[in-house]
């Protein structure tokens, strides 16, 4: 038995008058290539689409229990592509109006020494959302650290140690400037009220 052969399955059909067309189907199918005490074997999901006569793949369990939608090759436990020009994704909805413990809930949580994230990806640069082993939320832009909350509520921009419960920090010798505008004074660099410290630690 070689890697792709149909093992077995359960075919569906149906009949409006017409021809009886195949409408959806589950198979168990060889990943892999199969020998005496070695059966690696997925499970493969089919429907068929509006407007098609045939079932195509929408789903598949591989012999490792990693699930993919949309994928026939999931590169983790859950693998959901889109590949048409709309929004793809999943939702998670609580519609219930009337009571206090009520929520929709997504829940990532790492082990004592492993990272709970939520990355965000676009033309290879990431950004990501982290908690630490430490209980420190990280907010990573580009692949590098921003921004820090520790786990006691203080918030470090350029900085992993804030040491006040807002703590700014420039890399460089240049100036750390915070600024203030609204509509009123306009956004640009020189608009609004600037507090902070030149390079020489003088105050502005």
């Amino acid at each position: 038995i070689s890697d792709g052969n149909t093992l077995g399955g359960i075919d569906f059909y149906g009949n409006d008058g017409g021809s009886v067309q195949q409408v959806a189907k589950i198979s168990a199918v060889a990943d892999g290539t199969h020998g005496d005490n070695d059966k690696p074997t997925a499970l493969v999901f089919q429907t068929t689409n509006d407007g098609a006569g045939s079932a195509t793949e929408k789903l598949r369990i591989t012999n490792g229990g990693d699930v993919g939608i949309g994928t026939d090759n999931p590169g983790t436990n859950l693998d959901v592509l889109r590949t048409s020009n709309d929004t793809g994704g999943i939702v998670v909805r609580n519609t219930n109006n009337s009571q206090a413990n009520a929520r929709a809930q997504v829940e990532i949580s790492g082990g004592d020494n492993a990272d709970g994230r939520l990355k965000i990806e676009c033309n290879g640069t990431e950004h990501t959302f982290r908690q630490d082993g430490s209980g420190n939320l990280q907010i990573h832009n580009a692949s590098a650290e921003r921004l820090r909350i520790t786990n006691g509520g203080d918030v470090g921009i350029g900085t992993v140690t804030p040491a006040r419960l807002l703590h700014l920090h420039e890399t460089s010798s240049s100036a750390t400037l915070l600024a203030f505008t609204n509509t009123t004074t306009g956004s640009a660099a020189s608009d609004g009220a600037v507090i902070g410290i030149q390079d020489n630690e003088s105050l502005i």
